[in-house]
């Protein structure tokens, strides 16, 4: 939801307004019991996620590597003898 506010000059012009103007329309809402939007926190969830799998891929990828070399250079000593 703060991308939103990106427009109205205040918010871009004082540092953290736009955190304090999410944080007092958080706190109406829960008072008030009213669903409020939460896709920016959905996409950055989304986006962190994606960073984790890739990630995890090149650790994969550098595991497999890793135990590939270690083959080759075992075959190597073994063919040498």
């Amino acid at each position: 939801m703060d991308y939103n506010y990106l427009s109205m000059p205040y918010l871009r012009q004082n540092y953290g307004a736009a955190q304090k103007w999410l944080r007092g329309m958080n706190t109406a809402a829960l008072e008030r019991n009213i669903p409020v939007q939460v896709r920016t926190m959905l996409v950055l969830l989304l986006v962190l996620l994606l960073v984790l799998l890739l990630v995890l891929l090149l650790l994969l990828v550098l595991l497999t590597l890793l135990v590939l070399t270690s083959l080759l250079h075992a075959g190597m000593h073994g063919a040498a003898q």
